[in-house]
């Protein structure tokens, strides 16, 4: 068994031990994920978070897994890039209310980079089910190679396996309003601090401090089968420069 799928089953395992809750109905919630790609992932894009803040002296932790497997490849008469590879991504999630109507919380993650396992199972099911390849299937499986040309200059290449902790990020939660008598109809305004912790060489982090500001806001309702939900959010982010030689070229193209 090959130690990417010795690593799945692991964390699998390790998550129904710890968190036993996992195999109980749980409220719904806003799915807790970010944009995956490992230009963007490195930046202080935030989930959208719950609209509703922990009561005080309440906590929620969660392990979050996002696995992905990347393969893009484009250029014009100036530029190239070539992303294929796959990624995990764990994050240790850690909210607690610190008063009424105000949370505080850290998230810590640690990335993986490398080939992964999934080019032979993806090109297959792209085969059985007609879908266009993008290439991948011309690539060599299983295979690290983030790469970006511009003007004959190379400005990122990551060929080898990594890991390491990210970019830690601090957040904060104010209940804007909440319904007194429908605790899941609200709006929170919600704040986060990414602090650049990672190793920006390896794409672990982006080498910037993001700030992050967004309104989040839900509503449930009772439907036949059960239960319908309606989330959204919108907010903006603020960043400094990165590292120019794993990231500073996002900002030319």
């Amino acid at each position: 068994m090959s130690p990417w799928k010795i690593f799945l089953r692991n964390f699998l395992g390790l998550g129904i031990l710890f968190f036993p809750s996992l195999l109980q109905a749980v409220e719904i919630t806003p799915f807790y994920t970010q944009n995956q790609s490992p230009l963007v992932q490195i930046f202080g894009l935030p989930s959208i978070g719950n609209p509703v803040v922990l009561p005080p002296k309440k906590a929620d932790v969660r392990m979050i897994l996002d696995y992905a497997s990347n393969y893009a490849e484009d250029s014009n008469p100036r530029e190239n890039i070539l992303l294929d590879g796959e990624s995990a991504r764990i994050t240790l999630d850690a909210r607690f209310g610190i008063a009424r109507g105000f949370e505080a919380g850290v998230a810590i993650p640690y990335l993986i980079e490398g080939g992964g396992f999934l080019d032979s199972f993806i090109i297959d099911y792209h085969n059985t089910f007609g879908f266009p390849q993008g290439g991948r299937n011309q690539a060599p499986r299983n295979r690290l190679l983030y790469q970006y040309q511009k003007d004959g200059q190379e400005f990122l290449k990551i060929n080898q396996s990594s890991q390491g902790i990210g970019d830690l990020q601090f957040m904060g939660g104010f209940q804007l309003y909440e319904s007194p008598t429908k605790p899941s109809r609200a709006i929170a305004l919600r704040t986060s601090l990414k602090l650049p912790t990672g190793d920006s060489n390896q794409l672990h982090g982006s080498g910037s401090t993001d700030l992050a500001l967004w309104i989040t806001a839900g509503d449930d309702y009772e439907v036949a089968i059960g239960h319908f939900a309606l989330f959204g959010a919108a907010g903006v982010m603020g960043m400094t420069k990165g590292n120019s030689s794993a990231t500073g070229w996002g900002l030319e193209v």
